[in-house]
């Protein structure tokens, strides 16, 4: 076992350094044949892109960035490209135009193909745009080659987090500064949403979090009240889904004796998740019939916003859906192990995170490969959050809220 994690995280560290040095003649190339414009700004800021290619916890996470610049610049003209598979979370918000760019790619082929994507994605859709700035809301690597769609655009200024921000970043992205006009450091542990208004302050506006809840979309409302009415009764969304991570899963057991325990004191639970997570919906059902609402792989993005916004509490392991729940201002508790609760918990007002650290907490000092293999023969972090401490959160946000409301 020990030879075999070895030999995987030196292949993953050649790949890495492979990878690095691929990136580093990619820009040297670019910056021979590609001219940007001008960093200089001459008037009011009038045309603003940010680009956010990732995850839908990713996308989630930059709603407070997206909408603070907003609130910041109400007569500018913002503009949003973002992975296909996840434009329906901003559905609701109508005061930007969202541009849904295909990412979906091999890993591998990646550096080959999605800089030729978004080259001919630029020339089609942001080719006369003459934008003054454009953001890059991510601290970690750029996966998805977004600093490379923004140079692309040739706006004025181009501001992300510089490549040094994380271990990883700083092989992959190698060279990836020079493609910005501020390169953005980052020092010590945030929380990803706070961290993201940082880059405002490039322009002059406080890095203040804001936390504005985003409207849903009027027809996913209808369908959301139809299905979880306003009869008295009070819904506990919970969502067993673990992203790509087996050791962000809390366990289908520990969420089925949960929800036991819920049904028992009058709740209804509403589960929500991927069509890859019904197996797990079907397990939970089991332990509490009659009691629970299954709407796994039955919701698109913003039906799952809108049924989420009907739930008092929301309980999720570090997934999309529980960071869709912070981005609609539901109270949030959330099962943490291997991932960084600093930095990805929950940031919704009301909100907890259950974690129980262990030495090796979280994994590999939080690099992105953290959660692939566990050095223990199982879960430590994680297996020792009981559904006790579950239920005992929940009842107590729950109380904690509904004193604030009296």
């Amino acid at each position: 076992m020990f030879m075999k994690d070895w030999l995987l995280r030196l292949g993953l560290r050649f790949a890495h350094a492979l990878l690095g040095l691929v990136s580093r003649l990619q820009v040297r190339i670019l910056k021979l044949i590609c001219r940007p414009a001008a960093s200089i700004i001459g008037g009011p800021i009038q045309r603003v892109l940010v680009v956010k290619l990732d995850e839908l916890g990713d996308l989630a996470i930059a709603v407070p960035f997206l909408k603070t610049l907003r609130a910041q610049l109400p007569s500018a003209y913002i503009t949003v490209v973002v992975n296909q598979s996840i434009a329906g979370l901003l559905e609701g918000m109508s005061d930007v135009k969202v541009l849904p760019i295909d990412v979906k790619c091999s890993r591998l082929l990646r550096p080959l193909i999605l800089p030729l994507r978004h080259y001919r994605f630029v020339q089609r859709h942001l080719s006369d745009c003459n934008f003054d700035l454009c953001f890059i809301p991510r601290v970690d690597a750029d996966d998805r080659y977004a600093t490379f769609l923004s140079y692309f655009t040739k706006a004025k200024r181009r501001i992300s987090f510089s490549e040094k921000s994380t271990r990883r970043k700083a092989t992959l992205n190698k060279s990836f500064d020079l493609l910005l006009t501020d390169a953005v450091p980052v020092t010590g542990v945030h929380h990803e949403a706070p961290a993201n208004l940082l880059l405002l302050e490039r322009i002059g506006i406080s890095a203040q979090a804001l936390h504005m809840p985003t409207s849903v979309p009027p027809r996913a409302l209808t369908r959301a009240n139809e299905i979880l009415p306003a009869d008295g009764t009070t819904y506990i969304a919970m969502c067993p889904t673990s992203g790509h991570s087996q050791l962000k899963q809390w366990g289908v057991r520990r969420f089925a004796e949960l929800a036991k325990c819920l049904a028992a004191q009058d709740f209804k639970i509403v589960l929500f998740g991927g069509p890859a997570d019904c197996a797990l919906g079907e397990q939970i059902e089991v332990a509490a019939p009659g009691r629970v609402i299954n709407m796994i792989g039955k919701t698109s993005l913003a039906e799952l916003a809108a049924l989420v916004s009907r739930c008092a509490v929301f309980f999720g392991n570090d997934a999309g859906p529980m960071h869709v729940a912070s981005m609609i201002g539901v109270s949030t508790v959330a099962v943490f192990g291997s991932s960084c609760h600093h930095r990805f918990g929950p940031w919704a007002p009301s909100s907890t995170t259950l974690v129980r650290p262990i030495s090796c907490s979280p994994c590999a000092n939080h690099q992105k490969d953290r959660c692939k293999v566990c050095v223990h023969e199982k879960t430590l972090c994680m297996e020792s959050i009981s559904p006790d401490d579950a239920f005992t959160a929940i009842t107590s946000l729950l109380q904690t809220t509904e004193a604030s409301v009296s």
